[in-house]
C-alpha cells in the first residue's frame, strides 16, 4: 500500500516540477533578444578560439609574413562603417568599369576578408587579393579608400564563394 501511495504522489508531483522550470533562453525562438553587438562578440570569441586551435594543431591557413606585412598595411585603413567605391578589375583593352559605392559590414584580419554591402543592398564577402591574381580575372575588385587627408587608396581583392 505504501509503495503505491508513493508512486501516485511522485507520479502526481513530478509535471508540477517540470512545469516551473523555464526552458533554455535560445535567440528569436523563446523571446530571448541578444544585441547585435553582443551577438558579434560572441562571434569573434568564437573565431579566436577556432583560430588558436588551428594554429596548435598546425591547421593554420596563415600566409608567410610578408603577406601579413602587406594585409595588416591594407587593413589598417579598413574598418567597419567606412564608406568606400568599388569597381571590378579593368581588362585590358577595355574602358574602365563603374564605380559603386558600399559600407564596409564586417572586417576580418585573421582571415583577411571584409564584408561590404553596396548601394542596391546586397552584400559581398571579399578576401584580399595575394600576389598571383591578375587584372581581369574573374572576381577581381579593387576597393578604394579614402585616407584622413582625402587621398584615394587601392586595395585589391577577391570575391569569395
Amino acid at each position: 500500500m505504501t509503495a503505491v501511495a508513493t508512486l501516485v504522489v511522485v507520479l502526481l508531483a513530478a509535471p508540477r516540477v517540470r512545469a516551473g522550470q523555464q526552458p533554455p533562453p535560445i535567440h528569436g525562438v523563446t523571446g530571448t533578444v541578444a544585441t547585435e553587438e553582443s551577438a558579434r562578440d560572441t562571434k569573434e570569441a568564437g573565431r579566436g578560439i577556432f583560430s588558436r586551435v588551428a594554429r596548435i594543431l598546425g591547421l593554420s591557413r596563415r600566409p608567410t609574413d610578408s603577406t601579413n606585412a602587406a594585409a595588416e598595411e591594407a587593413f589598417n585603413a579598413l574598418e567597419a562603417g567606412a564608406r568606400v567605391t568599388v569597381a571590378a578589375e579593368p581588362v585590358p583593352d577595355t574602358p574602365n568599369p563603374p564605380e559603386t559605392e558600399a559600407v564596409i559590414m564586417d572586417v576580418n584580419r585573421t582571415e583577411h576578408t571584409v564584408v561590404i554591402r553596396l548601394e542596391d543592398g546586397t552584400r559581398q564577402s571579399l578576401r584580399l587579393a595575394d600576389g598571383t591574381s591578375r587584372a581581369g580575372d574573374r572576381g577581381a575588385v579593387m576597393v578604394f579608400v579614402k585616407n584622413a587627408a582625402g587621398e584615394r587608396t587601392t586595395h585589391h581583392f577577391k570575391r569569395v564563394g
